[in-house]
Formats: structure tokens, C-alpha cells, sequence
């Protein structure tokens, strides 16, 4: 995990397909997930009901891609150079996928494309759990000693 998280380079948001000869990050875990013997997966594309809008199951490479392309066909916005760069503020919401800090990096991916706003996300992480990525700058044992400590909260008054 460590590997992915820090030395191949990635490809970007909504950048599908490879861009160079070099292997990027998704080139090596596309051929880690054929040396365990991956056969095929099974991926959704939501709507903003958090219901199935898209299926594609099959190999894991061309179904990952075909449904890659049907979410960037679907929901794709242009975002014309003009408002990238006088952007003062973005506002994103990170519904539909707003449970935890991993779903959290899809909403900002969005970021790279203003070049100098500022950042609301609306965002509940209602499992509360941890994103992995921090996993060497938080003490875990002391994480789960103050969840188990901490009051319930109270229910608002009817």
C-alpha cells in the first residue's frame, strides 16, 4: 500500500487512459491485480440517489475502463479556462459518497482544476473512521482508546 500511495506517479482526475510509455500507478496495480490472478470485477456508477446507474462486470481492465468512460459521458462537466483561473471559492459536495475520508479524495479531486480558490467541502464522514493514507502520522492505539472514551452524542431536542 505504501508503494501506490508514494513512488509510481498517478494519472490525474478523470484521466482514464495512460499518458506516456512510463507505467503510472494504475499500470502497476493492473499488473499486480493479473499476477494474484484477478478474472474479473464487478463496478457501479451511482446517481445522485446513491442508486445504480451503471454496471460493468467482466475483465477488470476493459469493464473498468468501459465504466469509466460511461461516468466521465455521464457526469463530465467542461469547466471553461476563464472561470478556472478568477475562481475565488468552490463549494463541493461530496454526495453521494460522503461516508468516509477515502470517498473524500474524489470530491476534491476537482481542486486541480481552479487555480487559486478556496475549498468548502461539504462533507459529514459519518463513520468517522481514518484515511490510510495518514497511517504514519497517527498513533492508532491512542485513536481508539478517545473513540471509545467519547460521549454519545445527545439526541436534539423534539
Amino acid at each position: 500500500m505504501y508503494y501506490f500511495h508514494t513512488f509510481p506517479p498517478g494519472r490525474g482526475p478523470a484521466v482514464i487512459e495512460g499518458q506516456s510509455s512510463e507505467p503510472d500507478r494504475r499500470d502497476t496495480a493492473e499488473l499486480a491485480a493479473g499476477v494474484l490472478g484477478l478474472d474479473m470485477i464487478a463496478n457501479v456508477v451511482l446517481n445522485s440517489r446513491r442508486e445504480i446507474c451503471g454496471l460493468f462486470v467482466g475483465d477488470f481492465i476493459k469493464a473498468h475502463r468501459k465504466g469509466a468512460h460511461f461516468a466521465m459521458d455521464t457526469y463530465g462537466t467542461v469547466i471553461p479556462e476563464t472561470i478556472r483561473k478568477e475562481t475565488d471559492l468552490v463549494v463541493i459536495n461530496c454526495y453521494p459518497l460522503d461516508a468516509d475520508a477515502i470517498q473524500l479524495d474524489k470530491a476534491l479531486a476537482a481542486l486541480s482544476y481552479f487555480e487559486n480558490a478556496y475549498t468548502i467541502a461539504l462533507y459529514p464522514a459519518s463513520d468517522s473512521s481514518c484515511y490510510h493514507g495518514l497511517y504514519d502520522r497517527i498513533d492508532y492505539a491512542r485513536y481508539l482508546r478517545q473513540r471509545t472514551e467519547q460521549m454519545p452524542p445527545e439526541a436534539p431536542p423534539q
